[in-house]
């Protein structure tokens, strides 16, 4: 009989595997460092504080992160992360 052939996938490209350059861990938020800490923290507070902000879509993605980290401090509870 006839025997199939099959060809082997395309090898990937190497570039693939250079995804994550140029990529922050956070958004600008169009600030300079200082105010983009201050505005953060500010919200980070407010947030803790009364369980909701109003805000814009962008800036509450970014202060979830740093409130998501205050929760997860506070449960532990240690000196460490009282110390944070």
């Amino acid at each position: 009989g006839a025997t199939a052939f099959v060809a082997a996938p395309p090898a990937r490209a190497a570039t693939a595997l250079c995804a994550s350059h140029g990529k922050r861990g956070f958004k600008k938020l169009s600030l300079p460092a200082d105010q983009r800490k201050a505005l953060l923290r500010s919200l980070t507070t407010e947030t803790i504080r009364h369980g909701r902000i109003t805000t814009t879509h962008t800036r509450a993605k970014e202060v979830q992160k740093h409130v998501d980290k205050m929760i997860t401090l506070g449960k532990r509870g240690d000196l460490h992360a009282r110390r944070q």
